[in-house]
């Protein structure tokens, strides 16, 4: 309500007030009528109603108004009615009797229901029971006001039940209005019927044979029967539970084509379901199709083709026999949907939302009967000694799944109509991918077929500049420096600042960035550096280096073919080299860096202890909350084990020697703004051990809430035994 309309309605309350202090001050002065302590009582009642009613229209005036000041004169109008009401009555306001159940003394505003309020989610089948135990606590109670009913109403929704009512600002107007809402949200006689049907398949089985659960089963269908009951008839019953038992065993499609074919007014029978079915299948059938030759010059061969059955085989057609060979590799090969020397089943279609063909070959753009939607893809492929063309790359910040930005390094091609990200990368992102075919054409016919695509948003380390992108998710992409070499002799200007400072080294690259952006990121500014060495552009995400490098000129070696006359024991010695297990080196990046980490932070303490800080790969900023799960298993296994008292004694011994040997420790203060992690520990039994029963395992792999956990921050190091098991290797080998 408005201000005015506010105002209203507290000027009606003091006119109610003071009709009752008229009545109250002519009983006193004996010149009118005399009231009795009973039906003083009862004006005393109506009193403190109106004031409480009163009151609250002051309460919305002053958030509408707060310079108001009508609060002070209903406050003195109520003191001086109602002083006047107890000395009227003097002793017999404790000594009459009043009945509770008087119709004319309103509930106060501020009574809570005795019944508590019920709960409503959005389940259809639960509705009906919603609605009726809400109106009879709430609806009914006519002390209350709409705003105050609308405010109870928000209170008891949840999830989609409150969505379908929370636009609604709460006024007196908009209760009635939720109300209609909900009813026509949810009041769906064919939505409840076929949800309590639902409901019957979901009841837990009474596997254990118990009375308890078995009784709780028939309860449970006995109830669900009489709701069905009031809403349909048996018939309808037996209808909707053959129609759930054949949807169940139905392809998520035809489900939704019959979802979608209910008009949800009355209740569906099985004849109309089988109707669906029958043309589903219909429609399958036609899909699917017998195969079919292609277009022909001769109409009578054309025509009984047509007249054939559905499953003519070509080897069993004698109009096919009677072609001359000739002939019969016309009709084989001509295609039926563009003419050309091929088969019909080979035929390459146009782009689709289930299938797109990315194509380089110019060819396809000079056939206008055919319209095929093509994109070109870059070709790094060059083999030369001094040249080399440099492509533009920049290291960007990718967002993963958690929303934190992760580096990775991105090729930047002008010729390139789609965008791609390695497979590698995106799992490590953890992006969320979709099904999407598209089949990768390049120059020479060569085909890669790509299965998913994805969306990241893509952001530049040296401005604000962000913009989302969709990627197809690929296996590699190709394009790095084959070999690192030397810039020593560039004479890069000091500055400028490179957004891939390591693009003269041997990388891998994490993505690809075509046309649709690339002259959206290019600015104004570039920089010729010498005959002979690439150019440096600048963009949104950096200055990049690109072109053409020709390396300087090298001592080539002389080669020459000479013929040796070796001995057999240099042969025979030969041989053996090479049975010999290869002692390359097997490390990978990760693995080396471990070790170096290993090497750099391991010492060993005044009390003996070897000590080494943790090898992180990445920065562990984008740790989650893990106290939750740490404190949830704890607590779990703390109720575990209090059932075993002799097990419960080996726990606590074991984290009383922990604790003793310095190996764990009491955290007085824990810095939440930094990256932390609790790490789960449970208990692991092994009875046949004669020295410890009872060890507990210390769980680093339990995910955080960004679903990664502290290991997965952690390098993992080389195989320590892996010179053992070749020195075995090679002992077999010689023996």
């Amino acid at each position: 309500m408005s201000l005015e309309e506010v105002k209203q309605q507290r000027l009606l309350t003091r006119k109610n007030m003071s009709r009752i202090r008229t009545i109250v001050e002519t009983s006193e002065s004996k010149t009118g009528k005399i009231l009795s302590p009973i039906e003083l009582k009862c004006r005393l009642g109506i009193l403190d109603s109106y004031f409480k009613q009163g009151l609250g229209y002051q309460t919305q005036i002053e958030k509408l108004d707060p310079e108001d000041n009508g609060r002070g004169d209903l406050e003195d109008l109520y003191v001086t009615i109602r002083s006047n009401i107890q000395m009227q009555l003097g002793e017999d306001e404790h000594n009459s009797t009043f009945p509770e159940s008087s119709a004319a003394i309103p509930v106060s505003h501020s009574k809570i229901p005795a019944l508590k309020l019920p709960i409503f989610c959005g389940r259809y089948s639960e509705y009906k029971n919603f609605i009726a135990s809400f109106m009879h606590v709430i609806e009914n109670e006519s002390s209350l006001s709409n705003i105050e009913k609308f405010n109870h109403l928000l209170n008891c929704l949840q999830g989609q039940a409150l969505e379908t009512v929370k636009a609604f600002q709460i006024t007196s107007e908009n209760y009635s209005k939720a109300l209609d809402r909900l009813k026509s949200r949810y009041d769906n006689s064919t939505l409840i019927f076929m949800e309590t049907i639902k409901s019957l398949f979901e009841l837990p089985s009474a596997a254990k044979g118990g009375a308890s659960q078995l009784q709780s089963l028939v309860d449970n269908v006995s109830a669900l029967y009489s709701s069905l009951l009031s809403i349909g008839s048996d018939k309808n019953i037996s209808h909707l539970l053959l129609i759930h038992l054949v949807m169940d065993k139905v392809d998520e499609e035809t489900q939704k084509k019959w979802k979608e074919s209910l008009d949800f007014t009355s209740l569906p029978s099985w004849e109309q379901c089988a109707k669906v079915l029958e043309r589903r299948c219909q429609f399958l059938e036609s899909a699917s199709g017998s195969l079919s030759f292609g277009d022909s010059g001769k109409s009578s061969y054309k025509q009984e083709n047509r007249n054939k059955p559905p499953h003519h085989l070509i080897g069993s057609c004698s109009r096919f026999k009677q072609l001359e060979i000739a002939d019969r590799f016309k009709e084989v090969k001509r295609c039926k949907h563009c003419a050309r020397s091929h088969h019909s089943l080979l035929h390459r279609a146009p782009t689709s939302n289930k299938m797109q063909s990315v194509s380089l070959s110019t060819s396809s753009l000079e056939q206008p009967t055919q319209p095929v939607s093509t994109a070109a893809t870059h070709t790094h492929q060059e083999k030369s000694p001094q040249d080399q063309v440099i492509l533009a790359t920049a290291v960007v910040l990718i967002r993963d799944a958690s929303g934190c930005f992760q580096f990775g390094r991105a090729l930047l091609d002008s010729c390139s109509q789609v965008k791609f990200i390695t497979e590698e990368f995106s799992r490590k992102l953890r992006l969320p991918r979709e099904r999407h075919h598209v089949e990768i054409q390049s120059i020479g016919d060569s085909v890669t077929n790509i299965k998913y695509k994805t969306s990241a948003t893509v952001k530049s380390r040296m401005c604000d500049y962000e913009t989302p992108l969709s990627f197809h998710v690929t296996s590699q992409i190709a394009y790095q420096p084959e070999a690192e070499f030397n810039i020593t002799s560039w004479n890069l200007p000091a500055n400028i600042e490179l957004t891939d400072e390591n693009f003269f080294k041997p990388t891998r690259v994490d993505l690809l960035i075509g046309t649709e952006i690339f002259f959206d990121i290019l600015s104004i500014g570039q920089i010729k550096l010498a005959p002979g060495l690439p150019s440096l552009q600048k963009t949104l995400l950096g200055w990049v280096v690109s072109g053409r490098y020709q390396r300087p000129t090298e001592n080539s070696s002389s080669i020459c073919l000479l013929s040796v006359e070796e001995s057999v024991d240099a042969n025979l010695q030969r041989l053996w080299k090479l049975d010999e297990p290869s002692k390359a080196d097997m490390w990978t990046t990760e693995q080396r860096n471990c070790e170096q980490s290993y090497l750099q932070t391991v010492q060993r303490n005044a009390e003996g202890r070897v000590v080494v800080k943790l090898p992180f790969k990445e920065a562990p900023h984008c740790l989650g909350q893990s106290y939750a799960t740490a404190l949830r298993r704890f607590i779990a296994q703390e109720r575990r084990i209090t059932r075993c008292p002799d097990l419960h004694q080996r726990y606590i011994a074991f984290m009383e020697e922990y604790s003793r040997l310095g190996h764990m420790s009491i955290v007085k203060k824990v810095d939440f703004d930094n990256p932390h992690y609790y790490v789960p520990h449970h208990y692991v039994l092994k009875p046949t051990s004669t020295t410890t029963k009872l060890r507990v395992v210390f769980d680093a792999s339990c995910k955080s809430t960004t679903q990664r956990s502290l290991n997965d921050f952690l390098a993992v190091g080389p195989t320590l035994h892996l010179a053992t098991t070749v020195s075995i290797i090679s002992l077999h080998t010689y023996c």
